[in-house]
C-alpha cells in the first residue's frame, strides 16, 4: 500500500484506537483509503444481490484482481480471498476458523466467484465488495512458511508498507497492523484487541513478525497483504 496521510478536517492528527475498531472498518482503514489516490488503476469496489446458487460470478472490474474481501450489511461474517490461497479457500476475517471453501471460490481475469454461503450469496441479500490488483511498489500479495523464530523478517519488493494484514491458514484470527501503532503492535480482526507476539513493524522492504501461533508457528502457511 502506498503511504497517505489522513488527518480530520481541522487539519490536527488523532489518535485511533486500534482496539475498537471492528473487523470491516478496519480493513477500510487499512486498504481502502490508502489506495483512493489511486483508485481508478487498480481498485474497485461495488455490490451485488446473492442469488443463492451454487456460484455466482460478479464481473467487469477491468483487472485481475488479487485481493477480494466481501461483507453484507447484516450481522454475517466478512470474507476475503487473495491469489496466494490455493483453489476455492478463503478466510473469514473475524472468526478464528482455518481456510474455508464455498465462500470465495475464485478469483477470475475481471472479477471473482463466490459459493452459495449465507455470507456471500444467500437469495435476496445484498453484498458489498473491494477488490485489489497487486501492483509492484504499491500493494503486495504473498505467503510464507512459518518457523517460530523471533523478529523474523518478510521481505518486500520495493515498498515501505504503511499497513498489513496477516491470515493464517489454519483456525487463528487475522491480525493487522498499521504504521501508526507503537512498536510491537497487532491487533485481530474481530476488535478483540491486541495480539501478543504477532506484528513487531514494517521496515523498507520487510516487515518484521515474532512467535506467536497467528503469524509464525512453525510449518504452518500464512497470506498477507501489504
Amino acid at each position: 500500500m502506498v503511504a497517505r496521510k489522513l488527518c480530520p478536517a481541522n487539519g490536527q492528527n488523532k489518535t485511533l484506537n486500534w482496539q475498537r475498531v471492528s473487523a470491516f472498518v478496519a480493513l477500510i482503514l487499512l486498504i481502502v483509503l490508502p489506495t483512493l489516490a489511486m483508485a481508478n488503476e487498480f481498485m474497485a469496489t461495488g455490490s451485488y444481490t446473492g442469488d443463492g446458487l451454487e456460484s455466482q460470478t460478479i464481473s467487469g472490474l477491468g483487472f485481475e484482481p488479487g485481493f477480494v474481501m466481501i461483507k453484507t450489511a447484516a450481522a454475517k461474517r466478512s470474507f476475503a480471498k487473495t491469489t496466494a490461497m490455493p483453489g476455492d479457500l478463503s478466510k473469514n476475517l473475524a472468526k478464528n476458523d482455518a481456510l474455508k471453501s464455498g465462500y470465495i471460490n475464485s478469483l477470475n481475469l475481471d472479477g471473482f466467484t463466490v459459493g452459495n454461503k449465507a455470507e456471500v450469496n444467500e437469495l435476496g441479500v445484498e453484498y458489498y465488495w473491494v477488490a485489489m490488483m497487486s501492483r509492484d511498489g504499491s500493494l503486495e500479495i504473498g505467503e510464507y512458511t512459518g518457523d517460530g523464530a523471533d523478529f523474523r523478517e518478510i521481505p518486500l519488493n520495493n515498498m515501505y508498507p504503511v499497513a498489513g494484514l496477516i491470515m493464517s491458514s489454519e483456525g487463528e484470527l487475522p491480525v493487522y497492523r498499521h504504521k501508526d501503532m507503537e512498536s510491537l503492535e497487532g491487533y485481530a480482526l474481530d476488535g478483540s484487541g491486541q495480539v501478543d507476539n504477532s506484528f513487531a513493524y514494517f521496515g523498507l522492504n520487510q516487515f518484521t513478525i515474532r512467535t506467536g501461533n497467528q503469524v509464525n508457528k512453525n510449518g504452518v502457511t500464512y497470506y498477507y497483504i501489504t
